[in-house]
């Protein structure tokens, strides 16, 4: 739904924009490329972040083995997140 919402509005700021025109400005398009593409990669990033798995991975499980050995605490799987 997210997808379909997105593809309205770009459909929609095309149109005000004259982005869908040929004589569009170059530079224009590429700043709004950009900045979406920078705006979309934070979002990803943020989303990623908030991930906490209860289970633990190969690569999970080597962080806390590791942190084990090292500290002699076993970090919360809300701390391996956070790496």
């Amino acid at each position: 739904v997210v997808d379909l919402v997105g593809l309205l509005i770009g459909l929609v700021a095309s149109k005000k924009l004259g982005v869908a025109s040929t004589q569009a400005n170059p530079r224009m398009l590429l700043a709004i490329y950009g900045s979406l593409s920078l705006l979309e990669i934070g979002a990803m990033y943020r989303e990623i972040a908030c991930v906490v798995f209860r289970q633990l991975n190969f690569e999970r499980a080597t962080l806390v083995v590791d942190e084990y050995v090292e500290s002699g605490v076993c970090p919360s799987p809300r701390d391996i997140a956070r790496r």
